[in-house]
């Protein structure tokens, strides 16, 4: 392996961490560390595989310096730059990368805290921050247990929990980090690169668990809190990519039998037959490609606490998703009973709202209905924008169903398979 420690102004501090921390004594062999004549601004910063050293480094204590340091171990160890390219890549233009490390930097923070470190003041940490920007009154241990960086961002950007009003949300997140002197000192990598040894997500998610679990056997340092940090980066699949591939596979075309033709295979044997003898085959009637477009039911719970922002990522998603497959869309909205269907063609504009402003919301919720009214229509597939808080009624025979829920962990589901929006 290189040499990495090529800081001179971390020399020491690293020196002091490999002492004290078995978790970021192995954690910093796997990184590189450099100086940076850049002035200003904050005193380290990170990108997915370096830690960068300014000269305000140089005026904090030892102590703070070691905090400083570990702070940066973790961004790089918990892939938040690769985590950050991620989500730019799922939300577009919609992402901001300030909030992203605004929560970035919370959840290590109060991890570090919780560590026995001491921070630089102020700090922006994470129990402060719910309470001023989501009025959620949560300890420091329960915050760190709870949440995990996409998550924490998506509810401060008020787009997947339906906590605050987005815009409101943000501001107050903001605001609060503002009074923490925060500053920005995550760089995302570029969406789309290939991974090299010091970013591939399989190999940092291996360097972490071993560094936590020989912190835990010697009892001291970050390696301690490792089983309750929920911010352990593991793979998993954006609902984006489940709900495309759950719909395009209920939408492919599956030929149907027809008797004015026989098949390929039965025309074969009956050729063998002619030219050989022997039995004569048994008619095997052919097939012919669907003819009637496929349809999607996307029944929507008006009672479902999903903001306007989830939304339209939702509609942009189905709507992509039907045009690909020239799939007719069938929009019900629901509450005890469909109040109302409405039908795109394939190829048409969108020029409906998933949520109608003409219905009132609230009330009971009960899916018999609009599942049986799918079920007529012989979609091909039902999907439910819900919070899963209803009867079901019984399961369709032939039709899958895939319930789109804005809560994570996922309540049971009936029948059918659920997908949460809130990642």
């Amino acid at each position: 392996m290189e040499a990495r420690h090529r800081s001179r102004r971390a020399a020491r501090v690293l020196l002091k961490l490999a002492e004290t921390d078995p978790a970021f004594a192995a954690l910093s062999l796997w990184v590189r560390h450099r100086d940076s004549a850049a002035q200003g601004g904050a005193a380290a910063w990170s990108d997915g595989r370096s830690v960068y050293y300014g000269a305000g480094f140089d005026d904090l204590t030892l102590a703070e310096q070691m905090s400083v340091a570990g702070h940066h171990l973790l961004h790089i160890a918990l892939q938040h730059s690769g985590r950050a390219a991620q989500l730019r890549a799922r939300l577009g233009q919609a992402f901001q990368q300030d909030l992203f490390n605004i929560g970035a930097d919370a959840l290590i923070n109060t991890t570090l805290h919780q560590a026995g470190y001491a921070l630089p003041r102020p700090s922006v940490e994470l129990s402060p921050l719910l309470t001023q920007a989501l009025g959620k009154t949560v300890s420091a241990e329960e915050a760190v247990a709870k949440y995990d960086v996409e998550a924490l961002y998506l509810a401060l950007v008020g787009g997947a929990t339906g906590q605050g009003d987005g815009a409101g949300t943000a501001t107050s997140a903001r605001d609060y980090a503002a009074e923490a002197a925060f500053v920005e000192d995550l760089e995302a990598e570029t969406p789309g690169g290939v991974p090299s040894e010091d970013t591939d997500p399989a190999e940092w998610r291996n360097h972490l668990a071993r560094a936590l679990e020989a912190g835990r056997q010697a009892g001291r340092g970050i390696g301690v809190l490792g089983h309750r940090i929920a911010d352990l980066p593991v793979p998993r699949t954006p609902w984006e990519q489940i709900l495309r591939q759950t719909i395009a596979r209920a939408l492919l075309p599956e030929p149907d039998r027809t008797t004015q033709r026989p098949s390929r295979r039965w025309l074969a044997m009956d050729a063998a037959h002619r030219l050989e003898g022997g039995p004569q085959p048994i008619y095997e009637p052919g097939t012919r490609a669907t003819r009637d477009a496929p349809r999607v039911a996307v029944g929507i719970d008006m009672s479902s606490s999903v903001d306007d922002a989830l939304l339209a990522r939702f509609a942009a998603e189905i709507r992509n998703i039907t045009a690909r497959y020239r799939a007719e869309t069938h929009i019900l909205p629901f509450d005890d009973v469909v109040l109302d269907r409405i039908r795109v063609l394939p190829g048409a504009v969108w020029t409906v709202d998933l949520m109608p402003t003409d219905i009132a919301r609230g009330g009971g919720t009960s899916f018999i209905d609009v599942i049986e009214t799918a079920a007529q229509l012989e979609a091909s597939i039902a999907v439910v924008l819900t919070d899963l808080d209803g009867p079901s009624g019984p399961k369709p025979r032939t039709m899958p169903v895939l319930w789109a829920v804005p809560q994570d962990p996922v309540p049971p589901c009936p029948f059918g398979r659920v997908v949460s929006l809130a990642r």
